[in-house]
């Protein structure tokens, strides 16, 4: 196939911004609050896990009174994924080096630079929702009546949270284009999803470890008890998840039999199709990158979560294969 090709005249060029680094820094440090930082002299752990984070962050911490213990300090582009057990690994290390060097906080940054992972002064780390939790309370503090979004797939008690400070809270797309796409359009102060990503629309409309780790700093450091105690006062939450393969093919007729069960809709489905048990909410989603559709079940115990969950996976089973498991 023949292109059409630009003639010399018409070429466009690529063009570096001068002093780039300075630039983004000056940033950072004009976004957050840096005196509330140096006055609480934190001692935290930070794995770079071989990111770019490493070329800006530690001249930051410089000017913000910071005590920090680095790991895996150094960039490596040999390094930029990790499997299921080196991830458990790092979270692992991460908590061990907190509880052994009594730190206020642990830090993981992910390989891309985009998101973090906290892990508290007893060296929990804050999986899933617990995190989201965590720094949208924090946020909606700091920012009072500021709308928040959140994906469909979080558990409702962050519905709790965002009342009790008086924010707003809106439901996204899972996709982070999605996501991205609600701060950029300026729908929402501050974006959070479950696997550490945190969006400050006013900084920057994607994910950022960067802002995001000294945004969580700020935060901190303007509140009387330790992080543990944060973490302890956020509301607990029962949810199952189950995944069930799919033909890709097969969605567009499984999706239409899953509507045709819930009947008329009721408007409030962003992404995917939410049912209304007794005491439990499920949602069914297919996968954006898989043949996969998942089950999420929000209940208000453990019990009623995972029998929701029991329940759609048969229905969905049989819509997909045509029969009974």
């Amino acid at each position: 196939e023949e292109y059409r090709r630009a003639s010399g005249e018409k070429m466009g060029a690529v063009k570096y911004p001068p002093r780039a680094f300075e630039y983004y820094r000056d940033g950072l440090l004009n976004s957050v609050d840096r005196d509330a930082i140096a006055e609480r002299k934190f001692k935290i752990i930070i794995d770079y896990s071989y990111s770019s984070a490493v070329s800006v962050l530690p001249s930051v911490f410089g000017e913000l009174n910071c005590e920090v213990i680095a790991l895996n300090a150094y960039y490596s582009e040999e390094k930029l994924t990790k499997s299921a057990e080196e991830f458990k690994s790092s979270y692992d290390r991460l908590s061990n080096t907190v509880k052994t060097l009594r730190a206020d906080a642990g830090i993981m940054i992910d390989a891309g630079a985009q998101k973090i992972y906290i892990a508290d002064n007893k060296g929990r780390v804050l999986f899933d929702e617990t995190g989201l939790m965590l720094m949208s309370k924090l946020f909606l503090k700091n920012n009072p009546g500021a709308v928040i979004g959140v994906p469909v797939t979080v558990t409702n008690k962050i519905d709790s949270v965002a009342a009790e400070q008086g924010g707003r809270l809106i439901r996204v797309g899972t996709s982070y284009r999605s996501m991205m796409a609600a701060a950029h359009e300026k729908k929402t102060d501050f974006v959070a999803e479950e696997k550490g990503g945190f969006i400050f629309s006013g900084f920057l409309p994607a994910f950022d470890s960067m802002i995001s780790t000294l945004k969580f700093l700020e935060y901190l450091a303007k509140e009387d008890a330790k992080l543990s105690e944060l973490v302890d006062s956020l509301p607990k939450y029962n949810k199952e998840h189950y995944e069930l393969n799919a033909p890709w093919d097969e969605r567009g007729r499984v999706m239409k039999e899953l509507l045709e069960i819930k009947g008329s809709g009721d408007g409030q489905d962003v992404e995917g199709i939410q049912y209304v048990e007794e005491n439990a909410k499920v949602l069914i989603i297919p996968d954006n990158d898989r043949p996969f559709f998942h089950i999420y079940a929000d209940g208000d115990h453990k019990r009623s979560a995972a029998a929701a969950v029991n329940k759609y996976r048969k229905i969905l089973y049989k819509i997909v294969w045509g029969r009974e498991e």
